[in-house]
């Protein structure tokens, strides 16, 4: 079975990684389910209209109290050197002293191997609207890995801030016209026969669901 927002890389396969299902298949959630959101379009608390760096929707997360952050995460295989990319937004929605955060974090084993995205109230400014930043990381060795979202308030509740979360946007070029990715921005692409994936989702490869 074949789903656009699914991303196939070699041997990684990150299920639903741009939300375009709309919902959390493929991935899990702790918080108020009210905080965790797929989304079409979110608007800034200074007005910047936020829409999806790859296909049409998002994940949104509202920040929860201080010990109750709002978050989701799944787990994934990774190759040595395999590197994956995604898009995060913070939108500042509180004010220094009183500071929240948004995090991309990598774990191996349980323990964090890395954070290739951090905002907070701080580095984005009070009552902000951060840009769609690109992080990426590589696979120090092989194995499973968990990839986190997470947002929350880290001081107070009065006043909430939100984390937005997207998938790479991944590009397909067919230049002998087979209707296959013959040369993909990002390598791996796979369709059902195990060759370069075909294109049905609009730019983005047809991956396995």
């Amino acid at each position: 079975d074949w789903d656009c927002g699914d991303v196939f890389i070699g041997d990684l396969l990150a299920i639903n990684f741009s939300f375009e299902t709309g919902d959390f298949y493929g991935w899990n959630k702790n918080g108020d389910p009210n905080r965790i959101q797929v989304v079409t379009n979110h608007t800034g608390v200074s007005g910047t209209p936020y829409t999806a760096v790859d296909g049409g929707k998002f994940l949104k997360l509202t920040a929860g109290c201080p010990g109750n952050p709002s978050e989701v995460w799944q787990e994934l295989y990774m190759s040595a050197g395999q590197v994956i990319t995604g898009y995060a937004a913070f939108d500042s929605g509180d004010y220094i002293p009183y500071n929240d955060s948004a995090i991309v974090v990598f774990k191996a084993d349980g323990q964090q191997v890395a954070m290739p995205y951090y905002a907070d109230v701080t580095t984005v400014g009070s009552y902000a609207d951060g840009p769609w930043v690109e992080w990426e990381f590589t696979a120090p060795e092989a194995g499973d890995y968990l990839i986190l979202y997470s947002v929350v308030n880290m001081s107070d509740c009065s006043y909430t801030s939100y984390g937005l979360f997207d998938g790479p946007e991944y590009t397909c070029t067919d230049a002998d016209g087979d209707g296959q990715c013959d040369s993909p921005s990002y390598a791996g692409y796979l369709d059902s026969n195990g060759t370069a994936g075909t294109d049905t989702c609009g730019g983005n490869a047809d991956v396995p669901n």
